[in-house]
């Protein structure tokens, strides 16, 4: 009789802090400040620390759900157990959906911030072949 698969631990607590963060928070913390600023003026470092706040009750419910389980599998594995198959395939091709227009989104703002060193990047032409490159 075969042992049972365990998990063992192959990052380190603050790389995977920093994956987590870079995960729920995303690349709006690179496209957002100036918006936020420019609607809330000097409010705005008090709406991030909402924000931030709001951010790690949810970091904070993920965390207590993930402790549950034993196997690998995220929101996945949650979404399966508790409501069934359809809902765990589902929540499985949100999160896929999710990291594909997140890199999308961090190529397109790397040619918005590119064209603030290079005003014709964001032509037509040069901001696809820019993205085609990356």
């Amino acid at each position: 009789m075969s042992a049972v698969p365990s998990l063992s631990p192959t990052i380190g607590r603050l790389a995977l802090t920093g994956l987590m963060l870079n995960a729920v928070i995303g690349s709006s913390v690179f496209g957002l400040p100036s918006v936020i600023a420019e609607r809330l003026g000097a409010a705005s470092p008090w709406a991030w620390l909402v924000a931030a706040a709001a951010m790690a009750l949810v970091v904070a419910c993920f965390a207590e759900v993930a402790s549950r389980f034993s196997q690998a599998g995220g929101a996945y594995l949650y979404a399966r157990v508790a409501f069934g198959r359809l809902p765990g395939i589902e929540m499985a091709w949100l999160t896929y959906l999710v990291r594909l227009t997140a890199a999308a989104t961090n190529a397109n703002l790397f040619v918005i911030y590119l064209a603030e060193f290079r005003p014709a990047a964001t032509g037509p032409l040069e901001s696809r072949v820019i993205l085609a490159l990356m």
